[in-house]
């Protein structure tokens, strides 16, 4: 016969040792900083609010990222946009939140969807939504169908996550200018944060071993294409690599950095001191080639100020390619590698990639994204020793 006091022993024994008191902690200088991405759900009541105040109370998270703009609508006062619906009346969520942390150690950025901005299931529309009042402006696909056409199952089964507007049309580049203005002119933020700063998902697959939809064929783009080349980009073999696709790939690389930039001059304008920071593709060649996001070129030339690597993996490994990448940039400092967190991730995962990112130089880390739970969050801090209590972005 087992001995079952002898196995349950054992077990408690094993858990113990895998105890918060038997991770050791990593000892970091004072410019590595932490940041946490707070999705626009957290903030919709002042109860929620109040909780993320609670949660970073004490911490060493220097960064909030929060969500201000998700699908076209708004969680502030928007002079463009659509209160979001769970949002009780009178209530502003972004206003409210910097008036509660106003005195405490940690900077406030507005976090702004940029391109994407409709769920595939959330029609009918609101009369102020962007696609309501300008529905010509959605991207296309490369036989000419729009977006908005496609089903919920088209859209994963081309990895899409819903539907975007066309960053070549130039209203839609003055749109999204007069948000970020709108957000600057009304709230103390401490810097903006792009995140869908990028084209669908358009090209090959290599999971899949096939080519998917390709975006950016809106009508309007494609005359803009075609009065600049001398060629309508339908006609371009999207399945072939030829300097034809490629000058059609550059156009559309270059209307994504050219909103960039245009962010830039708005922030900039505002205060000098404002970050503008981005939340980017962790394979920055894929994000080239099939999203039209050149991030490396963005810190090079200085439109950002920060780059938010989206290196969300459980497995080590696989962030260390991402770290690998971040590398190949030779802008580490001006990097914080994105670290997923979910309800069972474990501390010592989340420890051991934060002190990969800082001994690969980067300037710091920003976890995503779960329910965020304070014990969670106080753990992991206590573990992260910092030399100086001297915070940078």
């Amino acid at each position: 016969m087992f001995d079952y006091l002898k196995i349950y022993m054992f077990f408690c024994i094993l858990i113990l040792s895998c105890s918060r008191e038997n991770i050791k902690p990593i000892s970091v200088e004072k410019n590595f900083s932490g940041a946490l991405w707070i999705e626009r759900h957290n903030i919709s009541t002042p109860e929620k609010v109040d909780d993320i105040v609670n949660l970073v109370r004490g911490t060493n998270i220097k960064n909030l990222f929060i969500q201000v703009r998700g699908r076209g609508n708004a969680y502030y006062n928007s002079e463009y946009e659509p209160l979001a619906t769970s949002i009780p009346d009178g209530f502003d969520p972004l206003k409210y939140l910097i008036e509660k942390t106003r005195k405490m150690d940690f900077k406030i950025h507005a976090w702004v969807n940029i391109s994407y901005v409709l769920d595939a299931d959330k029609y009918p529309l609101d009369e102020k939504h962007i696609l309501y009042k300008h529905p010509e402006w959605i991207s296309y696909d490369y036989s000419g169908r729009p977006m908005t056409e496609y089903s919920k199952k088209e859209l994963e089964d081309n990895l899409l996550e819903g539907f975007f507007l066309d960053p070549a049309i130039p209203e839609v580049k003055d749109y999204i200018a007069s948000i970020v203005k709108d957000i600057l002119s009304k709230y103390p933020v401490d810097g903006i944060h792009l995140d869908f700063i990028r084209y669908p998902y358009s090209g090959y697959s290599s999971y899949s071993k096939k080519y998917l939809s390709d975006f950016g064929y809106n009508p309007i783009a494609r005359e803009i294409f075609k009065t600049k080349f001398g060629l309508d980009p339908i006609s371009i073999d999207r399945d072939k690599d030829s300097p034809e696709k490629e000058l059609f790939d550059q156009f559309r690389r270059d209307q994504i950095t050219e909103i960039v930039k245009r962010i830039r001059g708005i922030v900039k304008s505002k205060n000098e001191n404002l970050i503008l920071s981005a939340a980017v593709m962790p394979r920055y060649d894929w994000g080239k080639k099939v999203y039209f996001q050149d991030w490396p070129k963005w810190l090079d030339e200085h439109y950002i100020d920060l780059a938010c690597v989206m290196s969300y993996s459980s497995n080590n490994t696989c962030f260390q390619d991402y770290i690998n990448y971040a590398n190949d940039t030779h802008n580490n400092n001006r990097i914080f590698m994105g670290i997923g967190v979910k309800k069972n991730t474990g501390i010592n995962k989340a420890l051991r990639q934060i002190e990969i990112s800082y001994k690969n130089g980067m300037r710091g880390y920003a976890i995503f994204s779960f329910t965020h739970d304070k014990k969670f969050i106080d753990e992991l801090c206590d573990l992260i020793k910092y030399n100086r209590s001297v915070y940078k972005y």
